[in-house]
């Protein structure tokens, strides 16, 4: 996630051609699902920097 947040500031959303999947959207799930999935670590440092990342790549989820 680093890497892609990383890359999105340089590309915007061109950085999604990248990707077997082009949809924004279907990335945001894939990667928000992680975060959902792993919340039990909550409190982790790197689990607040997982979903600050996914936040200024995605938005909030809704």
């Amino acid at each position: 996630m680093r890497c892609t947040a990383r890359d999105y500031l340089v590309l915007g959303n061109d950085i999604w051609q990248r990707f077997n999947e082009k949809d924004k959207e279907k990335q945001a799930w894939y990667y928000w699902n992680i975060a959902f999935a792993l919340k039990e670590l909550e409190d982790h440092v790197y689990y607040k920097e997982y979903v600050l990342l996914c936040k200024s790549v995605f938005g909030d989820w809704q």
